[in-house]
């Protein structure tokens, strides 16, 4: 894995990280606030913003505590993202880790049909379906 530069967005990241994992919406809220100060126009663009920057710290410790063998850890984390995503941020991430595994490796025919749902679910144009279309399945 990648070392970040320990600068002021990295620690509030690592920070971000934490306090979602260890379900401290509290913090979490007063990181992602100061974060999305300058990204959201409008308070329906800033909580899209954090559900998307929520989501996508989640996915990714749960990924990383999977691919470390930490089963339990990546257990506990998924529960911690069905309970502060929203569905459709899942479904989103879900998508994205499908693609990316399949890009790399070909998926299963079940999973290349989940694939093909969400991203029909989702409403994602004819370049991101001929992308899963050119996925191998095996």
């Amino acid at each position: 894995m990648t070392q970040l530069p320990d600068i002021f967005e990295t620690r509030q990241g690592h920070a971000l990280r934490d306090a979602y994992t260890a379900g401290d919406m509290q913090k979490a809220r007063q990181i992602e606030e100061h974060l999305l100060a300058e990204a959201a126009t409008t308070p329906a663009e800033r909580e899209e913003l954090a559900d998307t920057l929520r989501s996508t710290v989640l996915f990714k410790e749960m990924y990383d505590a999977r691919a470390a063998g930490d089963d339990e850890r990546a257990d506990s984390v998924m529960e911690h993202i069905k309970l502060m995503c929203t569905p459709k941020m899942i479904k989103m991430n879900l998508a994205a880790g499908y693609m990316q595994a399949g890009m790399r490796e070909g998926l299963t025919k079940e999973q290349h049909d989940q694939l093909k749902g969400w991203i029909n679910d989702l409403g994602y144009g004819p370049e991101i379906q001929a992308m899963v279309e050119s996925i191998q399945v095996h």
